[in-house]
């Protein structure tokens, strides 16, 4: 019996050194997550008590889990810690570098106007596609990119994208325009992505008083004729249109600044819907500030230095050697003989010699489409067709009204008929507008091409005045 209490008093004994060690390993693991000021120390004496296993009693499955876990815990405090002290330090640079409103950081001047030019648009209709999103929103600025994610598996987006302006003034307009407006039938969500901030602004230039942002100007607007719009409500700083150095022309929108800023304000009021060029403005004041370029003297000037750099002696000789090199191959080919011979003569006198020369059978008939199309790039017609504007089944008595008005903007109208391209319901409807003189038709093919009219996308291309006169509209 002696014995047999001996040997049960020792294992209560190690039971009761077990439960201890327990206590004990777990009491650790709780004051890691519990004191942060503790965290290295309470590290050393897990690792050490790893590292001391052939002294001390192995841990059991439960506290090498509780181990393992303070560890990763450990080391995820001191990443965050260490994160937290690297960001609030190249803030405190950013900050105490800055000098006259310029940042020393242009690469982060770039970021920040990056975001204050993004926003989200929701509720997109499926069958809308980027160039869809693109031509409604591009009359508030220069569209830089579209992010639309498209569903794997049917090929189709997912009903939102991003859009990113080159200005955050575009971004802007077209927050407070496109906001619950209807297009394909869906009435539109756009906001503000979750990066957003509106301090972010903050980091910028300040944005002058006295400076408006103007956008949706057409094509044949020019500085020259913007300023002249603007200043009738006062005396001009600057006004610039911002040029698009590939294509040569203006990107649609532009910048005026006056000298005072009751007179700025007054013009953003006044001319913000304001219809020019076919083309309602989109007028608002200016979000950041920073000088502005040169305008269309950035083109000129390329252009002048493109003209004064001369071609040197060895390039023309080398260039007139090759000439003669392949012109016996370029005997062998018609068209290239064409080519050459409509800017050297005169377009019958060509046809003539060609058919002399190269002794080519050219019937009666490819010489008319020959003769048609070449008179057709001496004469604008005053004819324009309309089309994915409306269908047979939306046809009323309205509807030439409606584009007798709108047309008449361009010039004098003489009239407007309306042909079904079939008899089904669905089947689409051409619109003929008839203008008193070919250069109206031109401005008005520009000005309603591609513009929206119920939900769709309308196409607008010049028509031949014979073959409209013929009664032939199926062309």
């Amino acid at each position: 019996m002696t014995e047999e209490r001996q040997v049960d008093t020792l294992e209560n004994v190690h039971s009761r050194k077990r439960a201890s060690t327990r206590r004990d390993s777990l009491g650790k693991y709780k004051s890691v997550k519990t004191k942060k000021d503790t965290l290295i120390s309470d590290s050393s004496t897990i690792q050490h008590r790893a590292t001391s296993s052939e002294t001390r009693p192995a841990l059991t499955e439960e506290q090498r889990k509780a181990s393992d876990q303070a560890r990763a815990y450990i080391k995820e405090i001191q990443l965050t810690l260490k994160k937290t002290s690297q960001n609030s330090t190249s803030v405190t640079d950013l900050r105490t570098s800055e000098t006259n409103n310029t940042r020393a950081n242009p690469s982060s001047d770039m970021k920040t106007v990056s975001a204050l030019s993004r926003i989200y648009v929701g509720s997109i209709y499926f069958e809308l596609s980027q160039e869809h999103i693109r031509a409604v929103f591009s009359q508030f600025g220069y569209v830089k990119n579209i992010s639309m994610s498209l569903n794997p598996i049917t090929g189709k987006h997912k009903g939102f994208c991003f859009i990113e302006f080159e200005t955050p003034e575009a971004a802007e307009l077209a927050l407070e325009t496109m906001n619950g407006a209807e297009l394909g039938g869906r009435q539109l969500k756009v906001g503000r992505p979750n990066n957003y901030s509106p301090t972010l602004v903050d980091g910028l230039p300040n944005k002058p008083a006295t400076r408006i942002y103007v956008a949706n100007i057409s094509e044949f607007i020019s500085e020259e004729n913007l300023a002249s719009l603007f200043e009738a409500f006062g005396a001009l700083e600057k006004c610039i249109l911002i040029p698009d150095l590939v294509s040569k022309k203006h990107k649609g929108y532009g910048f005026v600044e006056f000298q005072d800023e009751i007179v700025a304000d007054n013009a953003v009021v006044a001319m913000n819907g304001f219809e020019l060029g076919g083309l309602s403005l989109h007028v608002c004041k200016a979000i950041v500030g920073g000088p502005l370029g040169e305008g269309m003297e950035e083109i000129k000037k390329i252009t002048k230095s493109v003209l004064a750099t001369q071609v040197p002696e060895q390039v023309l000789h080398a260039a007139k050697n090759i000439n003669n090199s392949i012109a016996g191959q370029m005997s062998n080919s018609m068209a290239a003989k064409i080519a050459a011979k409509i800017v050297t003569r005169g377009r019958q006198t060509m046809l003539d010699s060609v058919v002399h020369e190269e002794h080519v059978s050219i019937s009666g008939s490819q010489r008319y489409a020959i003769m048609r199309k070449l008179a057709r790039s001496d004469e604008l017609s005053p004819v324009i067709m309309i089309k994915n504007a409306v269908t047979v089944s939306e046809v009323d008595d309205e509807l030439k009204t409606e584009f007798s008005e709108e047309c008449s903007k361009f010039g004098s109208v003489v009239k407007v008929l309306v042909q079904p391209e079939d008899e089904a319901p669905t089947s689409d409807v051409r619109i003929f507008v008839q203008f008193s003189d070919g250069a109206a038709a031109g401005q008005a093919k520009l000005g309603l091409n591609g513009r929206w009219f119920g939900g769709k996308q309308i196409q607008a291309v010049s028509y031949e005045f014979r073959t409209f006169q013929a009664g032939n509209y199926l062309l």
